[in-house]
């Protein structure tokens, strides 16, 4: 299984700890979360992170998929579209 797609602009800073996610499991619809499981068992989200032209990602930050963004603050957690 694959995440999805990470697209990075030019003068990226990321901070160490940073975790930038293009592929996730989640227990919605009762799904269940492990990657030994088949496919039908889990709810998988997978989708496209792109950060932009000089952006900054944090400390500890975590970037779920499905986002867009600029600028990241340490130990923020971001499940949307940011600009």
């Amino acid at each position: 299984m694959c995440g999805g797609e990470l697209i990075i602009g030019d003068f990226v800073s990321i901070a160490c700890g940073a975790r930038i996610l293009t592929g996730t499991d989640n227990y919605f619809g009762g799904k269940r979360m492990s990657t030994v499981l088949p496919e039908e068992q889990r709810s998988v989200i997978r989708g496209q992170v792109v950060i932009e032209k000089d952006a900054f990602i944090g400390t500890n930050a975590v970037i779920q998929p499905n986002v867009t963004y600029l600028c990241i603050e340490p130990y923020q957690l971001l499940l949307e579209k940011v600009r």
